[in-house]
């Protein structure tokens, strides 16, 4: 029952309660049964008042919950990345742009620390998409202007090709690390992020917001837990991850079992591009 219903009833009861009352006052014959009708209906206010006090006690509860899952952190450092790969244990999922800025914090634990097998997906910027690519260069420096000088317009340019190199030197990487077949698998996007994001054993999201203008590394992050029995953020961000990875086309890792995912690569060798995406969405 709504609360909505419940503050309905609860005003219809009262009025017929008090058009009752005065009724029996002015009606002599009618008192007893009026009276006796009156008490019913202000014992049924009492009931639905009752009620709608359990639904907002319940209603604060969960929200208690929801707000209990999230926590920001303001600073979030390279060097915090690594005590996210310490606590995977069964899977670790990752959305982003071109993943080089944590590539060294993830190629170290998954070489010298990581126990079992855990399962390993990352989500990367499609570098067949320019215009996301455009679209992220252009977020990152604030330049969304019509009329950009000539210089704003090869800052784009670069940022873009950087951006598909370091795309390639990820996917090199990765490919080039001990791991069972399909360990560690690579989807492209096409979004247009303004977030980068840690999924970690499907409980915990790491979730970086990239501000308009600034580096990635001065991401603030949310730190967002799924909670027994509640729908919460966490829940949100995970079922949007896994519906961007079922859109995701595949990129084949270079030294698992093909060529690099990245057309034209001999042409974008070259240094990685750790500024866009930051500590946790490059």
């Amino acid at each position: 029952m709504s609360l909505g219903f419940v503050k309905w009833v609860q005003f219809v009861s009262g009025s017929v309660g008090i058009v009752a009352v005065v009724v029996a006052m002015l009606k002599e014959p009618y008192r007893q049964p009026v009276l006796i009708g009156s008490a019913v209906l202000f014992g049924l206010l009492g009931l639905l008042g009752l009620h709608r006090y359990r639904v907002h006690v319940r209603l604060q509860g969960r929200l208690k919950g929801v707000v209990s899952s999230v926590h920001e952190i303001t600073s979030f450092p390279l060097e915090a990345n690594a005590e996210v790969f310490r606590a995977v244990e069964t899977e670790y999922c990752y959305l982003g742009i071109t993943f080089t800025s944590v590539l060294a914090a993830f190629r170290s634990w998954f070489e010298r620390e990581r126990r079992g097998s855990p399962k390993v997906r990352i989500l990367v910027t499609d570098p067949d998409a320019r215009e996301v690519l455009e679209y992220q260069a252009r977020y990152e420096l604030d330049l969304f202007s019509d009329s950009l000088t000539k210089a704003q317009q090869e800052q784009i340019v670069q940022s873009v090709e950087r951006t598909r190199a370091a795309i390639a030197h990820a996917l090199h990487a990765l490919g080039g690390l001990p791991q069972a077949p399909g360990q560690i698998e690579v989807r492209y996007h096409r979004e247009k992020l303004r977030k980068w994001a840690h999924y970690v054993n499907g409980r915990e999201a790491y979730v970086g917001i990239l501000r308009k203008g600034e580096s990635g590394l001065k991401s603030p992050v949310l730190v967002l837990s799924r909670q027994e029995g509640l729908w919460t953020l966490s829940d949100h961000y995970q079922e949007e991850w896994e519906s961007l990875w079922q859109e995701g086309r595949k990129a084949v890792l270079p030294g698992a079992g093909g060529k690099p995912g990245l057309q034209g690569m001999d042409r974008e060798r070259g240094g990685g591009h750790e500024r866009l995406g930051g500590s946790g969405g490059s």
